[in-house]
């Protein structure tokens, strides 16, 4: 179970809100320390709860390692999209955007895609996933 502070659970209410009223790309902005991977990990945690498929893309694979750690933490099973391993079939995956572009091809789109660091997201290799993701229907969420 994820407990969330209350600014954290009006955080997950507004993007809920903001894809109620139709949104297919959400921007979830906080402050460093705010516990955004907290955040995303309890949302990949109900997403997964429904049967549904979640991919968490992140920059740097340090970055990989504390997310899978932290979900591992909160008892979330998941794979990851990484260099040097074979792709998990897990409905849930912690991937590095470098490799998720390079194997685009070979996979199919999540229901799901939260962004760490989003503002990078602007980059051509984030572009490529993010446009792919968002022609096959998949939900966008980005935290910065």
């Amino acid at each position: 179970m994820i407990n969330l502070y209350d600014d954290q659970q009006e955080f997950v209410n507004d993007i809920r809100q903001a894809i109620k009223q139709g949104s297919k790309s959400v921007l979830g902005r906080a402050e460093t320390g705010f516990g955004k991977t907290v955040v995303s990990a309890y949302i990949t945690k109900e997403v997964a709860s429904r049967g549904k498929s979640v991919w968490f893309a992140v920059h740097r694979n340090n970055l990989l390692k504390q997310t899978s750690q932290t979900f591992w933490n909160f008892h979330i099973e998941h794979g990851l999209i990484k260099s040097g391993k074979t792709t998990s079939q897990q409905p849930v995956k912690v991937a590095s955007i470098g490799t998720l572009v390079r194997r685009i091809d070979k996979l199919s789109p999540p229901d799901v895609l939260i962004l760490d660091e989003c503002h990078l997201a602007m980059s051509k290799s984030w572009l490529t996933v993010v446009d792919w993701c968002k022609a096959h229907g998949t939900l966008i969420i980005g935290n910065s």
